[in-house]
């Protein structure tokens, strides 16, 4: 796991509330490897951690959610590596991280992992509806014609009718596509329909979380409270 502060830890352990345990730090009732901690100071799983003397069991496993920014070429899966590099040849620490949803071997972007079930299914949930982002550049010019059939939810796919989307046409040949469902290759087949070859695609945004100005093959932690927050 990566380090995290000390109060946030041990409250997901269920020791406390973040202020209690402050308040404990405090008076000294809290020892990690055999020192007395600061407000602040970061530790790990690996951490010998005593409170009020007793020695702490680093369980349940820490739930983490992070953004990574996928490359192309990188299959969205933890599986054992094969023809192509899998989300399995990154280092995301100790924990067992699963994707939150999936993105093409071609695409890039966000991607969420997380080693939570159920937070992992309120995000991926058709009922919740959460809004997916993207950026994609065509082969073709942008016409009101093309944005229109892309946005009033005609296409269909698999003989079934996709939703209305948000549309926006960025340059020439870029728009921004905003979903609330994600079908298998959904926006590939949507451009396909309308004899629109996809030259990029990059996933800038999931609900109220943003790829910004991560860089690819990084990652970074998120604040699981605040995501709990909002979804």
């Amino acid at each position: 796991m990566e380090p995290i502060r000390l109060q946030k830890y041990l409250a997901t352990l269920g020791i406390g509330s973040r202020r209690g345990i402050e308040q404990m730090m405090i008076e000294g009732k809290i020892k990690v490897n055999g020192k007395k901690p600061k407000l602040g100071d970061k530790v790990t799983s690996r951490d010998r951690i005593l409170v009020d003397g007793k020695k702490i069991k680093h369980t349940p496993e820490l739930k983490r959610l992070i953004a990574f920014h996928k490359p192309k070429g990188v299959e969205s899966t933890m599986q054992k590596p094969d023809k192509f590099k899998t989300l399995r040849d990154f280092d995301f620490g100790k924990e067992r991280m699963y994707p939150v949803g999936r993105l093409d071997i071609a695409s890039r972007g966000l991607i969420l992992m997380t080693n939570d079930g159920e937070l992992a299914n309120q995000l991926t949930h058709p009922k919740y509806e959460h809004e997916k982002q993207y950026i994609v550049e065509v082969n073709q010019r942008i016409t009101p014609k093309i944005l229109d059939q892309l946005s009033k939810g005609a296409l269909h796919i698999g003989g079934k009718a996709v939703k209305k989307a948000q549309v926006e046409k960025l340059e020439t040949r870029i728009f921004s596509i905003t979903l609330k469902e994600g079908r298998n290759r959904q926006i590939r087949k949507m451009c396909g329909a309308l004899n629109l070859e996809v030259k990029d695609l990059v996933r800038i945004r999931i609900a109220d979380i943003e790829l910004g100005d991560l860089e690819a093959g990084k990652f970074k932690e998120l604040d699981l409270d605040k995501i709990l927050k909002k979804i």
